[in-house]
């Protein structure tokens, strides 16, 4: 039975049921943000009026769940988030609400965001179907074209409110556990030990068909790079455009290197995205409608964003994802800080893959500063088994004694 003491004891009572008796089930992943969670939320009442605002709040208002955003709510129900409460026995009361990190504000909003993503595409399919029928049904077609609207601004608004949810979680070093690269370079036989958490995605089997060689990310073109605030705004504004498109994307080149470690420039832009056919002039018309534009060389899916209040311009590359390795690459992307941006990063792993067998300028410096600072997170049997799989693996060992040369 609940308790009905102090908003505080509760709290505390349930933080000492998590770590004495976890609760069990599918929802693992949500155990240890919802911790954090409790403890933020004693914190603040703790500290009364001087705390400062959380980011998500959820609550309970007439017996309905809701999600708070800052002081505005969020278009989805969040009730799965009520039977984890009632599994540490913590029932929220009127007038109490729960300060949540940032990574279970996440594991509530994005089943609703991809939820939304499909009936986009869907709608999409639909009003389409419609408009290019040869008995046209005009009042269908406009109540098509209303629902896709409204489906739309819905999925911007839960993708930047996920975006800031991964803002808020912890560093990419603590969410996962992996086995140090040397086991690979060294070929020193040794099994992978399960993460010390759950991975924020699931890494998925090798495709069945013989992989076709790694393809190469385009290669840097200076040497500086923009300024850290030109590529914060270009990269918020590229992600808003591909994922309110509702396309899977995953940031990789110099932009996922920072992002799990690496210390080097970033001299572009480089995302990866899965798109089809006619849907690239999709993916290129949202990414116009948020400032990008297209470069001087004719590259369809080279593009450049400028800001009228940072000096510069910062080079933004779209890859087409078109290879089973690509789409490898998008499955096993995860949530992580990019500078200050929560995106979709392709793992260390691949990451090393997309550039081990490349000679463009630069890449081979960029294998050996990841493999340095990414060593304890590289899921070593992977990359041994793919990188011989594509051909590589004479040029990544190498690169890795230079790493530990270096190092």
């Amino acid at each position: 039975m609940p308790d009905s003491g102090p908003f505080a004891d509760r709290l505390r009572k349930g933080i000492f049921r998590i770590a004495s008796h976890p609760p069990e089930g599918g929802d693992a992943e949500a155990i240890e943000p919802l911790r954090r969670s409790l403890e933020r939320t004693v914190a603040r009442l703790a500290a009364g009026t001087d705390s400062a605002p959380a980011p998500f709040r959820f609550q309970l208002t007439g017996g309905k769940p809701l999600l708070f955003q800052g002081k505005e709510a969020l278009p989805l129900e969040p009730a799965r988030l009520v039977p984890l409460l009632n599994s540490i026995q913590v029932e929220l009361q009127p007038g109490e609400s729960l300060d949540l990190d940032g990574a279970l504000a996440a594991w509530l909003i994005r089943p609703d965001a991809t939820l939304t993503e499909s009936n986009l595409r869907q709608a999409d399919i639909t009003l389409r179907t419609l408009k290019t029928g040869r008995d046209r049904d005009h009042a269908a077609a406009q109540a098509a074209e209303s629902i896709k609207i409204r489906l739309r601004s819905r999925l911007t608004q839960l993708v930047s409110a996920l975006q800031m949810a991964q803002g808020d979680t912890p560093a990419p070093g603590t969410l996962e556990t992996r086995p140090p690269a040397v086991a690979v370079m060294d070929e020193t036989p040794a099994p992978a030990p399960p993460p010390t958490t759950v991975p924020v995605s699931k890494p998925v089997p090798p495709p069945a068909a013989p992989p076709a060689p790694l393809p190469q990310t385009p290669a840097a073109t200076t040497d500086s790079g923009p300024s850290q605030e030109l590529i914060v705004k270009a990269l918020g504004k590229l992600m808003m455009a591909i994922e309110g498109s509702g396309f899977k994307a995953a940031v990789i080149g110099d932009l996922g290197h920072r992002a799990w470690g690496s210390t080097l420039p970033i001299r572009l832009i480089e995302v990866l995205v899965h798109f089809e056919g006619p849907q690239r002039d999709t993916v290129l018309s949202a990414a116009r409608g948020e400032g990008l534009r297209a470069t001087p060389d004719g590259e369809a899916l080279h593009l450049q964003y400028t800001d009228s209040k940072v000096a510069g311009m910062v080079p933004v590359h779209l890859v087409q994802a078109v290879t089973a390795f690509h789409k490898q690459v998008l499955t096993r992307a995860q949530m992580v800080n990019v500078l200050r941006i929560g995106a979709r990063v392709a793992t260390c792993d691949d990451l090393i893959l997309l550039r081990a067998g490349s000679s463009e300028p630069g890449h081979r410096e960029s294998v050996i500063d990841l493999l340095r600072a990414a060593a304890s997170r590289i899921d070593a049997a992977y990359l041994k088994k793919e990188a011989e799989a594509a051909g590589v693996f004479d040029k990544l060992k190498s690169a890795w004694q230079q790493a530990r040369q270096q190092g």
